[in-house]
């Protein structure tokens, strides 16, 4: 983004996979950071998830960031809004 300093906050990504089921499925998301126990790198793992049509989830992007802030969570819609411009976000 232009203006901002050059620091690595966070890594996202997302596949060949997770790209279509946001297109489809990203009428409705969910956005959440975890810092657990489970995490073992005490970094927050960040994921867009989604409901397919089984009631299963399915993840749109994912990443791994240095902490749970708001810019980050913009971060990753911003992602999303670039790597599938078929599907708005609101």
């Amino acid at each position: 983004m232009k203006g901002m300093n050059k620091t690595l906050l966070g890594l996202y990504w997302t596949t060949a996979t997770k790209r279509p089921n946001f297109e489809l499925l990203g009428a409705f998301i969910c956005l959440d950071m975890m810092k657990s126990g489970v995490n073992n790198l005490l970094w927050p793992y960040s994921a867009i998830t989604m409901l397919d049509e089984m009631n299963h989830i399915c993840v749109a992007c994912e990443g791994i960031v240095c902490s749970e802030r708001q810019d980050m969570y913009a971060a990753q819609a911003i992602l999303l809004k670039e790597y599938a411009p078929g599907r708005l976000l609101s």
